[in-house]
Order: C-alpha cells, then structure tokens, then sequence
C-alpha cells in the first residue's frame, strides 16, 4: 500500500516516507525514539523500503554514466522473458525510461483510464459488464 503524497513525490523525483508515527519535528529539531536530530545532521532515506537511516550512507551512481550498473543491465535484457513496464508521467520522464535498459513502456494514461474504468464500474456495474 503506498500513498497519493507518496506517488506525486516520486514524479517530482523526491523521496517520501509517509506514516512515521514515531518521529516527531518541533521546529528544527526531529526526535524518532530515543534519537534527537537538529537541523544540517544528515539522514538517509529509502523510499521504496520505508526506512530512514541516521547519517549519510553511501550511494552508488544508478544513472547511466555508471558502466558496471549498465553492463549487468544488459545482461539482464538479453535473458530477459518478460517486458517491464513502466509509468511516466511528463515527457521527459519517458525519454528517461525509453533510453534505459532493460526495455520499458510508458502505459501511464491507459492505466490511470483502466482504473478510473474499474472505479466506475463497481458503482455501476450494469452499465460496466465489459470491464
């Protein structure tokens, strides 16, 4: 389960953690349990796990100037049986997806429209029989 604040953040190419209930922010200072963080102190989010780190940690390069990621990449296409999709929601967004390996697919407006289609027909569903 994610959220809409979530979703939009990850468009905008920001993290965003919702739900921790265990940190609290008064004014520049995060207390998290029995940790207190004042402003410029680093912290290390991951996004798709959730978690929040204390310090910097350290991050590898994902974009394409990194050659071992873009080499296990291709390896990885040229086994591959099952085409990845992907969303993109700006146009630069699917230059981005349309240029990385493995090969992906902007399905972005059809799934938003597929949803919306499915809302629908569980309000009305005999008007929806073919959904």
């Amino acid at each position: 389960m994610t959220s809409h604040a979530a979703l939009v953040a990850r468009g905008w190419g920001k993290c965003c953690i919702v739900g921790c209930g265990n940190m609290h922010v008064e004014g520049k200072v995060l207390k998290a349990g029995d940790k207190t963080l004042n402003e410029g102190d680093w912290l290390t989010l991951n996004g798709t796990k959730g978690n929040v780190y204390e310090g910097q940690l350290k991050m590898i390069d994902a974009s394409s100037e990194n050659q071992t990621l873009m080499e296990f990449l291709k390896v990885c296409d040229s086994i591959r049986t099952l085409k990845v999709r992907t969303n993109a929601d700006t146009p630069e967004d699917a230059r981005k997806r349309a240029s990385s390996a493995p090969k992906v697919s902007d399905y972005s407006g059809l799934n938003t429209f597929l949803r919306q289609r499915r809302r629908a027909a569980a309000f009305y569903p005999a008007q929806n029989d073919h959904l």
